[in-house]
């Protein structure tokens, strides 16, 4: 629902501001409204709060040691946070204790903190990185290396010469014909040229030559664009075999320092880490409290302070602001019109079984103030639909298991949990269909041999027509002797509805049709109830009487329908009919010709439920034809196998499909009748705590 709210003023000396502001930002309630914009200079003793130059540079110092707070963080922060063993109580204490620091305090302490372990902690971000970044490129060239190892061992160091190690894709390995061609000819044959293939894609190559005639064998090497191996650094003068040994031993010496520095940074988070949060926490806070005092109001000794407020906590804030100041800060709530009370925020507060829908609201736009709150009715029609649409009990089971888990796995991810929680509603109801249908796992022989089956049935009595029930056992097919237990009644009689409801058969079909398209009409016809309460609400009477024309207009259709039915008497037809024309007057009345129009969208929001009975049947026979492939082979495993596969594929595709659709029909279809949107979303000056 929507919170009732209030619109306040806060008054007290200058003096007391700084301090009355941080108050209004820890109770976090107050949700601040800009009064210099309704300022007009000359004709309120009010004007805008200037922020002093002293303010100013606070504001921008706190700023940029929030940005070197942040970077130390991203530096401390524990591979696995979980295992930092400062709990969070830890933060919350260490926040309670720089919070109440003067802005000049906390700069101090923030500062020597930064000359502690900033150039430490950098350093060993730094080397790590570094070392990371080494130990990745020994591993390529050790590689390349022990492919060259088998030829470095047939040639002899010799000293003046330079050794060369090229790769060569095997398929391109006739090139190594024209390199020795031509190195032949520009170190006047002083080279020497070994190759081999060393796996399936590639051929190395060490080539020796003279070191007097290096610049030119590069350069044709560059102009040849032949992949030339260069050790990096200290390496690159060493000859292969011993270069391999010094890359294994720093190889081996690098992971060591690596887990020495991420044991020194550990021990830097374990004592350091929490603090910095609160500290992180404490310079947003003080920030964003900086930044709102521009939409403060002063006059030469006092400061105003404008904002909404729920009416249930206005008590609490009074309370906190007199304990604090005694009476030299006031309270007072203020009279508003109409019109500016439908600017004021909208707070939703809901029952927690409703609670997780709000996820779902906070995508659009929220409702005006004083109107509905749809999030309750969303959490009670979505589960509805879904069910309706899935209706099998060993999905729903499935599925219940699988959200509980989840939500309790990822407790802390709210948006995580707060799914898990409309998908576990959903599929209680899901198995509450699935007894309606008597479906487990599509047409699993496990259905109601054992619960008789409920029959409503029309008979012909001596006074006319009555409805009546009966309860039928049934009994295996074939089954000699078996007899059906019923109440007789006299006279002709019609069976209109059977439980378990078997909607994969053909004769269910259509009672299945009626079924989701009359849940569509009795949704429809809430929406446009609530639409009449809106609209009262907001004194539109025309959109009132254009809603009251399309509630009585489709009484008036079921009225005929029902008659034609035999359900009613045939005099009520002609009541029908006659109705009909008084919803056509209203209709055009409130909403011109337009509002006549808006019948056949009406009813095109109604036949859009029929998408229920579709995606249903489809969820039925791909659970069907699961079952009796699973059947077909002839061996158990590889049966559970094609089972467990397709009805894993349509739990999956049926739960997103059936989410999509049934919160497609409420936002779409259902709150088109009544929501109003455009609210003013409710942002409460308060910590980030």
């Amino acid at each position: 629902m929507i919170l009732s709210m209030l619109k306040v003023e806060i008054i007290g000396p200058k003096k007391y501001f700084y301090d009355t502001m941080a108050k209004i930002q820890q109770f976090g309630y107050l949700h601040l409204e800009d009064i210099s914009k309704r300022i007009v200079p000359g004709e309120m003793l009010v004007r805008k709060m200037e922020v002093d130059e002293r303010t100013e540079n606070d504001r921008r110092e706190l700023e940029n040691l929030l940005i070197k707070i942040n970077s130390i963080l991203t530096t401390l922060k524990p591979e696995e946070e979980e295992k930092v063993s400062k709990p969070e109580k830890e933060r919350e204490r260490f926040y309670a204790e720089i919070w109440r620091e003067s802005c000049d305090e906390l700069k101090a302490e923030i500062e020597k903190l930064l000359t502690e372990l900033e150039e430490k902690t950098k350093a060993l971000a730094d080397e790590k990185n570094n070392l990371e970044l080494e130990l990745a490129t020994l591993g390529k060239y050790e590689v390349i290396i022990e492919k060259i190892k088998p030829l470095a061992e047939q040639l002899v160091a010799l000293e003046g010469f330079e050794t060369v190690a090229l790769l060569v894709e095997r398929k391109y390995k006739d090139v190594l014909d024209l390199i020795r061609e031509e190195v032949s000819k520009i170190t006047k044959n002083q080279f020497e040229l070994v190759s081999a293939d060393v796996d399936e894609d590639t051929t190395a190559a060490l080539l020796i030559f003279n070191k007097i005639y290096s610049e030119l064998v590069h350069s044709f090497l560059w102009a040849e664009n032949v992949n030339e191996v260069k050790l990096p650094g200290d390496l690159a003068e060493k000859p292969f075999n011993e270069a391999l040994d010094i890359l294994k031993e720093k190889k081996g010496k690098i992971p060591k320092r690596i887990a020495q520095i991420k044991e020194e940074l550990n021990e830097i988070s374990e004592k350091w880490y929490q603090k910095i949060l609160a500290i992180q926490d404490v310079l947003r806070d003080r920030c964003s409290q900086l930044a709102v005092i521009h939409q403060v109001g002063q006059t030469d000794y006092t400061f105003v302070i404008e904002g909404w407020i729920p009416r249930k906590y206005l008590g609490n804030l009074k309370k906190l602001l007199r304990e604090t100041f005694g009476e030299r800060v006031v309270v007072s709530e203020l009279e508003v019109s109409p019109e500016e009370l439908e600017e004021a925020p909208v707070v939703l507060e809901n029952p927690t079984w409703a609670k997780p829908f709000e996820l779902v609201m906070n995508l659009f736009s929220p409702p005006r103030y004083g109107t509905i709150d749809p999030t309750p009715l969303l959490a009670l029609f979505y589960p509805i639909l879904f069910g309706l649409i899935i209706g099998d009990i060993g999905y729903g089971l499935l599925l219940l298991l699988i959200t509980l888990y989840v939500r309790k796995r990822f407790w802390n991810l709210y948006g995580v949990r707060m799914v898990a929680s409309m998908l576990s509603m959903a599929a209680i109801l899901t198995i509450f269909f699935g007894f309606l249908y008597g479906e487990i796992f599509g047409d699993l022989p496990l259905r109601y041999q054992w619960i008789r089956e409920f029959e409503i049935v029309r008979v012909k009595t001596v006074d006319g027509e009555a409805l009546q029930y009966r309860f039928v056992k049934p009994h295996a097919e074939g089954e000699e002797g078996a007899k059906e237990e019923k109440h007789s009644f006299e006279g002709e009689e019609k069976v209109l509805f059977k439980l378990p409801f078997d909607r994969g058969k053909g004769e269910y079909l259509i009672p299945f049709l009626f079924l989701c398209v009359g849940v569509g009409f009795g949704h429809i016809v809430l929406g446009l109830i609530l639409g009449v309460v809106n609209a009262l609400k907001e004194h539109a009477k025309k959109h009132a009487v254009e809603k009251v024309g399309m509630l009585i207009f489709l009484f008036s259709i079921f009225l005929v329908i029902a008659t034609a039915a035999r359900w009613l008497p045939p005099v009520m037809q002609s009541f029908g009919f006659f109705l009909v024309l008084i919803s056509i007057v209203l209709l055009i009345w409130g909403g011109g010709f337009m509002g006549v129009m808006h019948i056949f969208s009406t009813f095109g929001n109604i036949l859009s439920y029929a998408r229920l009975m579709a995606l249903g049947l489809a969820g039925v026979v791909l659970a069907v034809v699961a079952n009796q492939l699973a059947g077909a082979f002839g061996n158990i495993y590889v049966g559970l196998f094609i089972a467990l596969f397709l009805h894993t594929i349509n739990l999956v595709v049926h739960s997103f499909s059936s989410t999509i659709h049934a919160l497609r029909l409420n936002v779409i279809e259902f709150f088109g009748k009544f929501y109003e949107s455009g609210g003013k979303p409710y942002k409460p000056f308060k910590t980030g705590r």
